[in-house]
């Protein structure tokens, strides 16, 4: 998804931060055209996800419809449709899984050349 500042202000509530990074607390992650969603609750979670579709379209956005769990996965819909899980990512070009393995990370780099 394409970032637009505004966009996940106005969609992630401020008023809960789930995820504690050096005594910072964040409920989401930010870099240029990628935002990663953290909330332990799912009903919780299909609420952002709604909003945060709304406030993309408005501007032309589309939304990546697959999402990534290190829980149980539950179903959160957008646009009618169940969102994809996946076991892995890429952010910020390093592999991202709830069971990170070094050598998927190697092995990405020396395909990258």
């Amino acid at each position: 998804m394409s970032y637009v500042p505004g966009v996940a202000e106005r969609s992630v509530p401020n008023e809960e931060y789930n995820l504690n990074i050096n005594g910072f607390r964040i409920n989401h992650l930010r870099f240029v055209d990628d935002l990663i969603l953290i909330e332990e609750d799912p009903n919780k979670l299909q609420g952002v996800v709604q909003k945060l579709a709304i406030r993309s379209k408005e501007v032309g956005l589309k939304i990546n419809k697959s999402v990534m769990t290190n829980s149980i996965e539950v179903e959160i819909k957008l646009d009618g449709n169940s969102l994809e899980y996946v076991s892995e990512y890429v952010y910020l070009e390093q592999i991202i899984a709830p069971n990170d393995q070094m050598s998927k990370k190697i092995n990405k780099r020396i395909a990258s050349g």
